[in-house]
């Protein structure tokens, strides 16, 4: 094969794992989007942005007041076991690891980028019969990024918002299980 042939290949290579990507991507999009609607024709409870599961920045005052005491012991045992492993984000190197899953809706957590970013604090808890985890970063680079996640246990990936602090954006995530 000669050099232009080769950087053809090459040229197509790339292009078809950008496409696979996109894919990936789209598809977990309208996983989400379709696991999201609500079919049962419930009103919500309230128009707080955080009952309606948007994520949003999170200041370190309300941060204090994240209440557990929500979770009863019916709903303790909702799976939050299943969190624990190695979460490689579809679009990138980066790791989230969960060591464990406590009782109390704290979770031992650890960050990679691909090196470690400290993580300030984790939690999971159970909102309307689902299981969600919070994830705050504070490190050089991350001052105060948070990953709003939810778990699906049907396709055993976390999915949700990323708060990037550093640039005041968000984005759409999600996160497949490393074997």
């Amino acid at each position: 094969m000669n050099l232009k042939d080769r950087r053809m290949k090459t040229i197509l290579t790339l292009y078809c794992r950008l496409l696979k990507t996109r894919l990936l991507i789209l598809t977990s999009i309208l996983i989400f989007a379709s696991a999201g609607c609500d079919q049962t024709g419930r009103k919500p409870k309230s128009d707080n942005l955080k009952d309606a599961g948007i994520s949003e920045p999170v200041d370190k005052k309300t941060d204090e007041s994240h209440d557990s005491t929500e979770k009863t012991s019916a709903t303790v045992n909702m799976g939050q076991g299943k969190l624990a492993g190695k979460w490689m984000r579809i679009d990138g190197n980066y790791v989230i690891e969960i060591k464990s899953a406590f009782d109390d809706g704290r979770l031992e957590a650890a960050y990679f980028n691909p090196g470690p970013i400290n993580v300030e604090k984790a939690f999971w808890e159970i909102r309307n019969n689902r299981l969600f985890i919070e994830i705050i970063l504070r490190d050089v680079n991350y001052p105060g990024s948070v990953y709003k996640l939810e778990y699906s246990g049907d396709n055993d990936y976390l999915t949700g918002n990323y708060f990037q602090a550093v640039q005041q954006v968000n984005y759409d995530v999600t996160f497949i299980r490393r074997k």
